[in-house]
C-alpha cells in the first residue's frame, strides 16, 4: 500500500470514529459497557497519559504511536527503543510511511534530527530494517548524501527496498560492472537462507548478468546437512538453483562424466565407503523447473509460487525435512536437487547428506550397509528410520540399543528420529521386535531386556496403541506372568509420573497387578502402600488421573483416602502452578471424602498449606474458585501470602484479587492473619485507582472544568483517608509511581503538602522528609514525566541545596534512561552544578562516561548520536 492510500485510509478511519464518538448517547453507552466489562480500573490511562514508546510497541499500540508522532505529543524514548536488532523496534514499523518518519525527525529533534554527526547512524538504521521511508525522508527532506558503499551494504544484508530506491537515484552514476562484481561476491559467499532473494533481486529486478560464469561451474553453493534444514530453506535453495540454471546446466550434465570433477570427488572421499561413493557419482540428479517447484510449494505449504519468499502454512515451512514421511516424493525430489550443490566446504557434507538420502528413501530395497568411517556408526542406523534389522537391535554389551537413547555422551540417537510422523512404520517396527524376541531370542536375559525396554518405551511416550500392540504380542490375554519377577511397571519413583493417558494406566493396571515386594533395605512393601504411593503421585503430577482412579477403582480409592491425609501436605510442595491448582481442585471437589476420615483441624491445615503454596500469578478466575471452595468447605478464612509484584501485569492481577475480596469476601481482608504490608499497599492502589475514570462518565450538559475539580477533590479525599488509615509513608510508597505515571500534578502537590507545609523553616525540616521529597524527583525522572519534574524543580529544589552529588546522580539516571528531554531540561537548569560535578571528578556509572567533553552511553542514542546540545552545555 502506498503512502497516499495509507493517509487516505487513516483520515477515513478518523472521520468515521469522530462521527460516532460525537453522538452523546452512543459514547455514554460505550463507557457504561466498558465499566460493566472491567469494573477494576487500575492500569487504565488516558490518551495524554501514555508517553512511553517502549510500552506502546510492546503492547502493539503502534497506530496510537503513529497518531502521537504525527501530532508531536510528548513521548519518552528510552534507551531500549532499539533493543536488540531484529526484536521489536520503532524503526521496524511504518517502513513505507514517509509522513510518519518526516514527523518523527521533525517533532523530536533532540533524538532524531539529522545532523552531520548522526545522519550516518540513521542511514544505518534504515538499511538494517529495510526502512525505505526513513531513507527517503533523509534524502528528500534533509539532502542526505550517500555513496555506493551504502547501496552495497543494503544489498548484502537483504534490504532490497532501500537498495532499489538508492539505485534509482544513482542509476546513471553506478556502472553495471560494479553490480556484477557484487553479484559474484554474494553468490560465492551466500547466506544460504537469503540467496534466492539475492538472486531474484539481481536477475529478475536489476537484469544483471554474471560476468564470470566459470565461477559458478563448480556447483559449490551450500554447506549444510540437508536433512536437518527446514522446508522453507530447502525451497529457497532450490529456487536459487533455478535462477542460476543458465550458468550451472553444464555442471549438472557432466557431474557424472567430467573426469576432473569425478577424480576430485573420489580423492576427497577416498576414506569413505567406496560403494557409496560410486552410488553418489552414479545417482541421477534432476533439476526441477520453476513450475514444478511452484506446484510442490503449493501442495506442501498451501502457498503461492515464485521466488524464495514465504507464505502458506508456517508450521509446515518450519518443519525439518527429515520429519516428512519417506513416501513423500515431493520432498525426495527437492532433496535430490540439492545434493550435488552441497559442496561449498568440500565433499564431506555432500556425502553425509547423500547417505541420509539413500537411507531414508532406498534402505528398504537395498542390501547395502550405509557405513562411513568418518561418521558415527549410529548416525544412520536403520531403527532411526523405522526399519527393523536384528543386527542393529542389541549392542555388544547386551543392551538393547534402539531403546537405549543415550548411546553417546553428547548425542541422543533416538529410535524413529527420522520418521517421527510415520505411525504405521513405527508399529511395524515394534511388531517385528516382539516377534523376533518371541521366536528367535533364546537367552532369557536378552529376552527380558528386549521385552521390558519395549514396554517401557511405549509407557514413556504414553502411546496406548503402541503399548497395546506390544503387550498383546508379548503377554497375550493373560497377565505378565514370569516377566513380573524382574519388572515392576508401577515403580512410583520412575514410571508412574510418565503415564498421562487413562487408557494406558488401565491397561497396565490390569496386565501388571501390583504384588508385595521387598525393597533394598529388606523392608516389606505391601500392595496397599504401593497403591497409596501411586495415588499420591497422581495427585501431585497427574491430577486428572486421580479423578479417573476414584471413578474406576472405588475400593482402592477409599483405602487411599482413609490413610493419606498425613501425606497431602507433602504432596502440594514443589508442584508447578497448573498442577498445584489441579491438585487443589481434586481435593476441594472431593472434600467430603477427606472430612469423613479426618478432623476439622487436620483438614484446615491442608487448606492453609494449599494457600501458602499458591503462586502470585494465579489467574483471577482460579483465585475466585479457590476462595469460594475454601469458604464452602471451612469455617475459617485463610492467609494468601503476597509478594512484592515484579511487573505491572502481576500487580494488576493482584489488584483484581483485592477487588474481588473487598467486594465479596471482606472477612478475608479483615482477618488479621491475612494482613500484611503488601496487602495494605495493594488496597491503597486499588482504592485510589479504581475510580480513575469516574469523572469521564457524566452528562454532557455539565461543565468539563467542574468535573475535573470534582475528580481532584475526590482523589484528595481518598488520599487523606488512606493516610489516616495506613500512614503517610505507606501511602507515598504505594501511590507515588502510579500518580507520576499519570502526570497528576495536583495529587503530587497534595501528597507533598502532607510532608511539608509551605512557609515552614527549612532548618526545621528533618533529613527523613528531605529523603522522601527526593523520591518524587527520582520517580519523575525515571518515568520521564517532564511536567512534574518542572513543578518539583520550581517548588522543592531546595532539597538538593549543597547536595551536588545527589543531584548529579539524578542527572545520571536521566542519561541512563536516554530521556533527552529531561537531560536537556536539567542541563538548562543546573548547568553550572553539573559542570562543577564533572570537574570535581564525578563519573557516570553503568557504561556511561564523559570523555573530551562529550557524553557517551552504550545505549544507542547517546553512543551513536553524540548530540550537539549535550556537548555545548557540558563545555
Amino acid at each position: 500500500m502506498n503512502n497516499k492510500n495509507i493517509i487516505k485510509n487513516n483520515e477515513e478511519y478518523e472521520n468515521n470514529f469522530w462521527s460516532i464518538f460525537r453522538n452523546c448517547f452512543i459514547r455514554n453507552l460505550i463507557f457504561k459497557k466498558i465499566k460493566t466489562i472491567e469494573p477494576m480500573k487500575f492500569g487504565v490511562f488516558k490518551y495524554n497519559q501514555i508517553i512511553e514508546v517502549e510500552w506502546l510497541l510492546n503492547f502493539n499500540y503502534q497506530y496510537l504511536l503513529w497518531w502521537k508522532v504525527i501530532e508531536g505529543s510528548y513521548l519518552v524514548f528510552k534507551s531500549s527503543i532499539l533493543k536488540e536488532i531484529k526484536k521489536k523496534c520503532l524503526f521496524d514499523y511504518f517502513k513505507n510511511d514517509k509522513k510518519f518518519y518526516s514527523k518523527l525527525l521533525f517533532n523530536y529533534p533532540n533524538y532524531f534530527k539529522p545532523t552531520e554527526k548522526n545522519s550516518s547512524f540513521l542511514e544505518k538504521i534504515a538499511i538494517e530494517f529495510d526502512n525505505v521511508a526513513l531513507i527517503q525522508v533523509l534524502v528528500e527532506e534533509y539532502n542526505h548524501q550517500f555513496n555506493y558503499h551504502i547501496i552495497e551494504s543494503s544489498i548484502e544484508i537483504g534490504s532490497y527496498q532501500v537498495a532499489t530506491y538508492l539505485l534509482s537515484l544513482k542509476e546513471n552514476e553506478i556502472r553495471s560492472y560494479k553490480l556484477s562484481n557484487l553479484f559474484t561476491k554474494i553468490i560465492l559467499n551466500p547466506l544460504d537462507e537469503d540467496l534466492s532473494k539475492s538472486l531474484d533481486f539481481f536477475i529478475n529486478k536489476l537484469k544483471i548478468q554474471q560476468n564470470n560464469p566459470l565461477l559458478l561451474s563448480c556447483g559449490r553453493f551450500f554447506s549444510f546437512q540437508i536433512y536437518r534444514q527446514p522446508l522453507k530453506l530447502i525451497l529457497d535453495c532450490c529456487y536459487s538453483i533455478i535462477y542460476l540454471k543458465s550458468y550451472i546446466q553444464e555442471y549438472i550434465n557432466d557431474f557424472q562424466t567430467n573426469i576432473e570433477n569425478v577424480t576430485l570427488i573420489r580423492n576427497e572421499l577416498k576414506c569413505e565407503n567406496s560403494i557409496m561413493v560410486e552410488q553418489l557419482l552414479n545417482e541421477k540428479y534432476i533439476l526441477l523447473s520453476v513450475e514444478e517447484l511452484d506446484d510442490i510449494k503449493c501442495k506442501l505449504c498451501g502457498g503461492g509460487g515464485g521466488g524464495g519468499g514465504g507464505g502458506g502454512d508456517e508450521n509446515n515451512l518450519k518443519l525439518e525435512i527429515y520429519k516428512f514421511p519417506s513416501s513423500n516424493e515431493m520432498i525426495r525430489k527437492l532433496y535430490n536437487m540439492l545434493i550435488i550443490f552441497n559442496r561449498k566446504k568440500g565433499e564431506k557434507c555432500m556425502f553425509e547428506s547423500f547417505l541420509f538420502y539413500k537411507s531414508k528413501y532406498y534402505s528398504s530395497t537395498s542390501a547395502l550397509s550405509f557405513i562411513s568411517p568418518n561418521l558415527s556408526p549410529l548416525l544412520f542406523k536403520s531403527y532411526r528410520f523405522g526399519i527393523f534389522k536384528k543386527e542393529d537391535l542389541i549392542l555388544k554389551n547386551g543392551e538393547v540399543s534402539c531403546f537405549n537413547h543415550k548411546c553417546s555422551k553428547n548425542v541422543q540417537f533416538k529410535i524413529f528420529e527420522y520418521c517421527p510422523l510415520e505411525e504405521e512404520k513405527q508399529l511395524e517396527f515394534l511388531k517385528a521386535v516382539c516377534e523376533y524376541s518371541k521366536n528367535e531370542i533364546t537367552d532369557k536375559y536378552q529376552k527380558y531386556l528386549i521385552n521390558t525396554q519395549t514396554i517401557l518405551y511405549c509407557i514413556n511416550i504414553d502411546n496406548f496403541n503402541y503399548l497395546q500392540l506390544v503387550v498383546d504380542l508379548l503377554i497375550g490375554k493373560g497377565s505378565c506372568g514370569n516377566l513380573y519377577r524382574f519388572f515392576n511397571v508401577f515403580d512410583v519413583n520412575k514410571i508412574s509420573i510418565k503415564i498421562q493417558s487413562a487408557k494406558v494406566f488401565d491397561l497396565l493396571f490390569k496386565k501388571f497387578p501390583i504384588k508385595q515386594r521387598v525393597n533394598d533395605k529388606n523392608e516389606i512393601i505391601t500392595v496397599d502402600l504401593q497403591i497409596q504411593q501411586l495415588f499420591h503421585k497422581f495427585l501431585k503430577y497427574q491430577p486428572h488421573l486421580a479423578f479417573h482412579f476414584k471413578n474406576n477403582y472405588p475400593k482402592e480409592y477409599q483405602m487411599c483416602i482413609s490413610t493419606s491425609l498425613v501425606n497431602l501436605s507433602f504432596i502440594i510442595y514443589g508442584i508447578d502452578t497448573v498442577k498445584l491448582l489441579n491438585s487443589s481442585k481434586f481435593i476441594f471437589s472431593n472434600w467430603k471424602d477427606f472430612t469423613d476420615y479426618h478432623t476439622d483441624r487436620q483438614t484446615d491445615t491442608i487448606i492453609q498449606d494449599i494457600w501458602n503454596n499458591l503462586p502470585t500469578d494465579l489467574s483471577i478466575d482460579d483465585f475466585i474458585w479457590l476462595v469460594e471452595n475454601t469458604h464452602k468447605n471451612s469455617r475459617n478464612s485463610f492467609k494468601f501470602s503476597y509478594s512484592t509484584p515484579t511487573s505491572n501485569i502481576l500487580k494488576i492481577n493482584q489488584l483484581k484479587q483485592i477487588h474481588y475480596l473487598l467486594n465479596n469476601r471482606p472477612d478475608y481482608i479483615n482477618n488479621n492473619r491475612y494482613k500484611s504490608e503488601i496487602v495494605d499497599v495493594l488496597i491503597c492502589i486499588y482504592q485510589y485507582g479504581n475510580d480513575d475514570n469516574d469523572h469521564d462518565d457524566h452528562d454532557d450538559d455539565h461543565d468539563d472544568n467542574d468535573n475535573v475539580v470534582n475528580y481532584v477533590f475526590k482523589k484528595k479525599l481518598i488520599i487523606d483517608q488512606l493516610i489516616k488509615k495506613h500512614g503517610l509513608n505507606l501511602v507515598v510508597y504505594s501511590l507515588l509511581d502510579y500518580i507520576i505515571k499519570r502526570g497528576e500534578i495536583e495529587m503530587v502537590s497534595h501528597l507533598l503538602s502532607h510532608l511539608f507545609i509551605p512557609g515552614s523553616r527549612l532548618t526545621s525540616i528533618s533529613q527523613g522528609i528531605i529523603s522522601e521529597i527526593r523520591k518524587f524527583f527520582l520517580v519523575s525522572v525515571y518515568n520521564g514525566n517532564l511536567e512534574i519534574l518542572k513543578y518539583l524543580t520550581k517548588n522543592f529544589i531546595w532539597v538538593y541545596t549543597d547536595c551536588e552529588k545527589e543531584l548529579f546522580q539524578l542527572f545520571v539516571i536521566a542519561i541512563d534512561n536516554t530521556n533527552l528531554e529531561i537531560v536537556d531540561f536539567m542541563l538548562n537548569e543546573f548547568k553550572d552544578l553539573i559542570c562543577n560535578a564533572i570537574k570535581n571528578g564525578f563519573t557516570i556509572p553503568n557504561n556511561v562516561y564523559i570523555k573530551n567533553n562529550v557524553v557517551y552511553n552504550n545505549s544507542f542514542l547517546l553512543k551513536e548520536f553524540k548530540f550537539n546540545f549535550l556537548i555545548d552545555f557540558i563545555k
